[in-house]
């Protein structure tokens, strides 16, 4: 599954642009697993391989789609 999400942040970024893919990202993530998506991405700023402003939106949004798939 993180193999998946890797592929899927990377294919977002590519199609939306980096800001607003890894925000999907980041909610499509958080659908599989929010927890795995939350390490990721800080992961990700610590190596500076992402800015830490749209990793906090993708981090945020990976939370929201938990709570969505708790509730459906």
């Amino acid at each position: 599954s993180i193999a998946i999400m890797q592929f899927g942040a990377y294919l977002t970024s590519r199609m939306f642009g980096a800001e607003r893919g890894l925000v999907l990202a980041g909610f499509l993530s958080g659908l599989i697993s929010s927890a795995v998506a939350t390490l990721q991405f800080t992961q990700k700023i610590r190596n500076k391989e992402i800015n830490m402003q749209p990793a906090i939106g993708a981090i945020i949004y990976a939370t929201i789609a938990m709570f969505v798939k708790l509730i459906f």
